[in-house]
């Protein structure tokens, strides 16, 4: 029988820098960067992040987010965005 692949436990952290824009200068080649999945790199508005889907920016929902911490300004704790798309809890 086939079982299929389990959740091997990736856990990732994405830190919101504020910055001035700049231009982007990755360390790894464009081939490092094709064999990790990226296919592109560039600045994104908050608007843009909103209109596109969770096969091209990760975390769901990650446009929502940015604008609620420019509203609202950084949580006093982490948000634990869950595992499964779409699943987030703010707190």
């Amino acid at each position: 029988s086939v079982t299929s692949p389990k959740f091997d436990g990736q856990e990732e952290h994405i830190y919101l820098v504020p910055c001035h824009q700049f231009e982007l200068a990755p360390e790894m080649s464009p081939e490092e960067l094709r064999a990790e999945g990226v296919t592109d790199t560039r600045w994104w508005t908050v608007d843009e992040l909103k209109a596109t889907n969770s096969d091209v920016v990760r975390p769901d929902g990650l446009g929502e987010l940015i604008e609620r911490v420019l509203e609202h300004g950084a949580p006093p704790e982490p948000w634990d965005l869950g595992t499964t798309n779409g699943a987030r809890r703010l707190s």
